[in-house]
């Protein structure tokens, strides 16, 4: 079973980019990688342009030489369904705002966490709490309480 969810970052003029996570959508993996490994514009931007991916890791590309496909992933890399597995190119997905690519993950990518990027935070909504989090606090208050081990 996985835990899907929408990545986005949302641009200067407030529309919103998303692209599609298949695997371990939670705070525990997509959150946490968010919070700790994306954290400037040009890579969250680098990873929304990959389209959708199957799971996320801390590198985007492997290392030159590296092998790394969709069967056989290099540790830490990003498995992005056009780039590692041949499937046809999914141009992420745009919506005006913030609110409307909530309103509509759910729909468009049958997730129940969305993370959004925008000046430089990283926010999340999910079906349980109404309302947008900033994600490095619900990170943060996590691994204080122990929720997650490491």
């Amino acid at each position: 079973m996985s835990t899907r969810s929408a990545i986005a970052i949302t641009r200067e003029d407030g529309c919103v980019h998303a692209i599609y996570c298949h695997y371990d959508g939670d705070l525990s993996h997509v959150g946490k990688m968010l919070n700790m490994h994306y954290t400037d514009v040009a890579k969250v931007q680098r990873l929304i342009e990959l389209g959708d991916i199957s799971s996320l890791y801390e590198r985007i590309e492997p290392h030159q030489n590296e092998k790394h496909s969709y069967r056989e992933p290099a540790e830490g890399v990003v498995v992005a369904y056009h780039r590692d597995n041949g499937e046809p190119y999914s141009k992420p997905n745009e919506y005006v705002s913030k609110d409307e690519f909530f309103d509509k993950a759910s729909e468009h990518f049958g997730a129940g966490y969305v993370y959004v990027f925008k000046e430089g935070t990283w926010w999340y909504n999910d079906s349980d709490q109404p309302g947008w989090q900033r994600l490095d606090e619900a990170v943060k208050e996590a691994t204080i309480s122990g929720e997650w081990d490491d």
